[in-house]
């Protein structure tokens, strides 16, 4: 994924978290409790101003370093919805998450997506993907290629 797309959805969750961003509808976010090891914030329902266009509405899930940079990012398709609205009516019938994901070892960012009920498993997704580009960044070592500013910046 290119540093930039990563660092553009950053600032949206940043914007997001600190409550400068209303969701569609006019619904507002609100941060709950953490899930899966991830700080999170869904959408309050009960300040939505309409129910039209449902299926625009995510849920995020975070976690930060100790500097407070964010390090994962998990945008899914929102889990609740309004009693009035049917997630059928909405296309929710299959929910899915995009996690974005910082390698602090190579300064990459990795962007996977997959159904949400593997949202549980996010640790292990994000252990799998590093395990596997690393395993081509030492083969590229092994034959002499470098990783370069402009691998690395890709």
């Amino acid at each position: 994924m290119h540093r930039r797309h990563g660092k553009e959805r950053q600032t949206a969750i940043q914007n997001i978290i600190r409550g400068l961003i209303i969701a569609p509808n006019g619904c507002a976010y609100e941060k709950r409790n953490s899930r899966h090891g991830l700080e999170s914030i869904f959408v309050d329902f009960n300040k939505c101003t309409n129910h039209s266009q449902m299926s625009l509405v995510r849920d995020y899930f975070y976690k930060l370093d100790a500097a407070g940079n964010y390090m994962t990012m998990v945008e899914c398709s929102a889990e609740e919805f309004p009693a009035n609205v049917s997630p059928i009516s909405v296309g929710a019938i299959n929910p899915r998450c995009e996690h974005t994901f910082y390698d602090p070892k190579f300064n990459f960012i990795y962007q996977v997506k997959y159904p949400r009920p593997l949202l549980a498993d996010w640790e292990n997704i994000e252990l799998k993907v590093r395990t596997m580009v690393r395993s081509f960044i030492a083969d590229w070592e092994l034959i002499g290629i470098e990783l370069t500013n402009e691998i690395n910046g890709w």
